[in-house]
């Protein structure tokens, strides 16, 4: 099933204006996806924001934020506070299908028309709210999904949001390592062809120092459940982002033997997250699943409260060994 970018277009033309928004904490995947569909419906000569109220980002997030300002690119970027709203506002909610996850929940109930569009696993949203839903666990990222939609529009990017949304893919796939099909390497190839250039790319993937020897810190501490699956703690004492817990995950997918790859950590003082990734055989969802987490086969989380990284461990390697 592909994306259908006519009942898109359409849905696009009936509209006044078009607020396009994604998952809080934005990623790489998450802000080329928004970028993108901002050009959409600029295309159709409507008059668009990103809805965006994190204050703080990931580094390469940061870097594409500040790069797109510099090189003068009129993109508004709104708080939801700041925003037109009108009753034939379209709300365009891109890389999630949690409404509790998105940047700004009261967008749901303040915005009557709205699309989704999503490559994780589908949880409990109400598609019937929606004038349209797309949401395909087999798409390898939001970005991916995105394109499809450029190239059918016949829609023009500049060259630097080429090479975000390429990273976006990238992120997403850990470089093209998992959820990878013919398709995606079509679509990094055109959006090569666009002008997506490796070297702004290798600076969205710059690492802060403190922070890589604070992931090399984590991945010490993993040790094998069974032949084929990873795990590892993060300290106790020390505050995780969940996308440090992630990173650190990918890390560990790449070692000798390892199918799966778990990390745990405290993410607020009273929440612990947890990351998981697979390269296929095991599936981390149905895993992440049962502690009412989600995502897909192969890349997973959850997050739980008031419990201790000790019965956390404990709950997982069950689960593992089940």
């Amino acid at each position: 099933m592909k994306i259908d970018s006519k009942k898109i277009e359409e849905i696009i033309k009936k509209s006044s204006n078009v607020v396009i928004t994604a998952h809080k904490n934005l990623d790489l995947d998450a802000l080329g996806a928004i970028l993108g569909f901002f050009y959409i419906a600029s295309k159709l000569d409507k008059e668009s924001y990103l809805l965006i109220e994190d204050d703080i980002f990931e580094e390469g997030v940061k870097t594409a934020l500040n790069n797109i300002e510099k090189l003068g690119f009129n993109i508004p970027i709104n708080k939801l506070s700041k925003t037109k709203i009108g009753k034939n506002t379209l709300l365009v909610i891109l890389d999630t299908n949690n409404e509790d996850r998105i940047q700004n929940e009261k967008s749901i109930n303040k915005i009557n028309n709205k699309i989704l569009i999503d490559h994780h696993v589908k949880g409990g949203v109400n598609e019937n709210d929606y004038l349209y839903s797309y949401i395909n666990s087999q798409e390898s990222s939001s970005c991916e999904i995105i394109m499809d939609l450029l190239i059918d529009l016949n829609v023009y990017i500049p060259q630097y949001i080429a090479s975000v949304m390429l990273s976006g893919i990238m992120v997403d796939t850990n470089r093209f390592y998992i959820k990878t099909t013919k398709n995606t390497f079509e679509v990094a190839a055109l959006l090569k062809k666009m002008g997506a250039d490796y070297n702004d790319i290798q600076y969205l993937f710059k690492q802060d120092f403190n922070e890589y020897i604070k992931r090399q810190e984590i991945i010490k501490s993993s040790v094998f459940v069974n032949k084929n699956v990873i795990i590892a703690i993060a300290e106790d004492n020390k505050i995780y982002d969940n996308d440090e817990l992630a990173k650190a995950a990918d890390t560990m997918l790449t070692f000798n033997f390892v199918e799966a790859s778990f990390v745990i950590g405290k993410i607020d003082k009273n929440q612990i997250g947890i990351s998981a990734r697979s390269l296929g055989k095991i599936d981390v969802q149905s895993i992440m699943k049962k502690l009412n987490g989600g995502g897909h086969k192969t890349e997973a989380a959850t997050q739980i409260i008031d419990k201790n990284i000790d019965e956390v461990k404990e709950m997982v390697i069950k689960l593992i060994l089940k």
